[in-house]
């Protein structure tokens, strides 16, 4: 299947148009003082986990492991690098003057699990067997744009939404205001090799720049949707023991597959190299389930004290 590379991908993201796609607008001498500070839009795509913290002014963001994803990366319009299994920082945004960021989209839920259901209320250790992939430590945001809602009931005891489905988002984008591009950068305090320096220049005539971390799915067709239900589990099972006697009960139920993926899979698998795909019933393209990533979770009102794995 043909990919986009991920910053062709991140400037069709942002709608850059195509007669600017891949030019370089300013020349690097130019990057510092003389570019006037701007938004940030950091935009999160894949199976993570954020926690939220009472009173510290960082999220904390972890990444599973998963099955059957492409390995996650850094990406701007002029820079990328591969992720690595470590731990990041990152550095040169601003974190809100505010109490909490604002959520941009009220019609979108969120899945959040209150803190104290995992004792985390008062202190804990997050993934104490290290099986995160990565995590990074990001300001807490002015705003917290979520995209791509898909409907989903969320099962177990501890769901918040009961028996109904709910949009819930697969991706946020983390907008910080007032950044001066030229100071951001990720670092990885461990391992200063990994840092990324990022490289951020805003567009011709704005005051914007853009970083994609993302993790996507590898599969061309997953009808019954389950990368996104192991990936959701291994989210999860990123808090199981972080205090004694303490696990996460919530999973994921899609409802049922397209009728058409089926349909799709057989001719993708029967398929010449190069040959499309015909016109499958009445619709263009089936439903393949890939695009229905594991939703967000997030934990909320941590304690400061809790800690995050060695």
């Amino acid at each position: 299947m043909y990919q986009l590379p991920r910053r062709r991908l991140l400037q069709c993201l942002i709608g850059l148009p195509v007669t600017l796609a891949g030019k370089r607008f300013w020349p690097s001498e130019q990057l510092g003082s003389s570019i006037p500070p701007g938004y940030l839009n950091v935009h999160l795509r894949g199976p993570f986990s954020f926690v939220f913290f009472a009173k510290k002014n960082q999220v904390l963001v972890i990444s599973p492991d998963p099955l059957n994803h492409h390995l996650p990366s850094f990406s701007s319009v002029n820079s990328e690098a591969p992720i690595q299994k470590a731990d990041y920082v990152l550095v040169g945004a601003n974190p809100t003057s505010a109490a909490r960021p604002t959520w941009t989209d009220p019609n979108v839920n969120r899945l959040s699990i209150d803190a104290k259901t995992l004792k985390m209320d008062s202190g804990g250790v997050i993934d104490q067997g290290q099986q995160r992939f990565f995590s990074i430590w990001m300001p807490v945001p002015d705003f917290i744009a979520p995209w791509h809602a898909v409907n989903i009931v969320v099962t177990g005891s501890q769901s918040p939404f009961g028996s109904a489905a709910v949009p819930l988002p697969v991706g946020y984008t983390f907008i910080y205001q007032n950044t001066q591009f030229s100071q951001v950068q990720i670092k990885c305090p461990k391992q200063s090799n990994y840092d990324w320096p990022a490289g951020l220049l805003p567009y011709p005539g704005q005051n914007a720049a853009d970083i994609l971390i993302e993790m996507a799915s590898s599969l061309d067709i997953d009808c019954k949707h389950k990368g996104a239900m192991e990936a959701f589990a291994d989210e999860c099972g990123l808090f199981a023991g972080v205090n004694p006697g303490v696990q996460l009960d919530v999973g994921l139920n899609y409802g049922p597959p397209d009728p058409n993926c089926k349909k799709l899979a057989e001719a993708l698998k029967h398929r010449k190299r190069h040959q499309v795909i015909p016109r499958i019933g009445e619709r263009s393209t089936a439903h393949t389930g890939t695009d229905c990533k594991a939703p967000l979770l997030e934990i909320v009102n941590a304690s400061d004290n809790v800690t995050l794995g060695p």
